[in-house]
């Protein structure tokens, strides 16, 4: 993690030459290989789709579902790895049988829609924050000394005495620079706190003469109003 801790061992196999030792998180999931074998873990080392000699092949998760390989046969699984449709059959019968009222088209996008993974809830343990999903399994590893809730795929994150931001996948997509003294702890901007977006936009501290500073997605200072 980001402060030098081990949080997933090394346990695993190289998948192959060209794709190295594990793939790049993706919905929070991790494609690995253990004594040959494919399987998934989460960010906290859990295993989430069991290892197994009969897999070919794993695809990386992509809005909520991955494809596995097993000989000819293609088979779907969730995040929790159970069984899951094939979202691509499900858009195709989308486009095929189109409804004739507004009422089963909103119904027909709900049931075709694949599950998505939207956003995390904060949770501390002995003293440090983190992150885990609806199921309550750790996304992002008890590293913070303070986190603001996630807004638009975002969460503002504290170690020390300074603030960066994370995505979804636990990476860290503005560095820690902002300083933590910048903003009064129980003020707020536009009805939201410091260190969180909001149109695109996240307040970050307080110049001498009280205007407000922010900043955009990219880290980039931008005028608050």
């Amino acid at each position: 993690n980001m402060q030098g801790r081990e949080v997933v061992p090394a346990m695993y196999d190289i998948l192959t030459e060209s794709q190295g030792w594990a793939r790049p998180v993706s919905d929070g999931r991790i494609v690995v290989k253990k004594e040959g074998n494919y399987g998934v873990i989460n960010t906290a080392n859990s295993t989430v789709v069991s290892f197994s000699a009969a897999i070919d092949d794993i695809d990386n998760y992509r809005n909520g579902v991955a494809r596995v390989r097993k000989g000819r046969a293609t088979s779907w699984v969730d995040k929790n790895g159970n069984a899951a449709s094939d979202p691509n059959a499900q858009n195709n019968t989308q486009a095929v049988n189109k409804p004739t009222s507004s009422n089963e088209k909103s119904s027909t996008a709900l049931q075709s829609a694949p599950a998505r993974f939207t956003t995390l809830q904060s949770r501390q343990q002995d003293g440090k924050w983190g992150f885990v999903d609806d199921n309550n399994v750790t996304m992002i590893t008890y590293s913070f000394d303070e986190v603001r809730p996630f807004s638009e795929e975002y969460a503002g994150v504290r170690i020390g005495e300074e603030w960066g931001f994370v995505n979804l996948g636990g990476e860290l997509v503005i560095p820690f620079r902002f300083a933590n003294s910048g903003v009064n702890a129980n003020d707020s901007y536009q009805g939201k706190p410091s260190f969180v977006f909001t149109g695109g936009k996240a307040w970050i501290g307080n110049l001498k003469n009280g205007n407000k500073m922010c900043i955009d997605k990219e880290g980039a200072g931008v005028a608050c109003d």
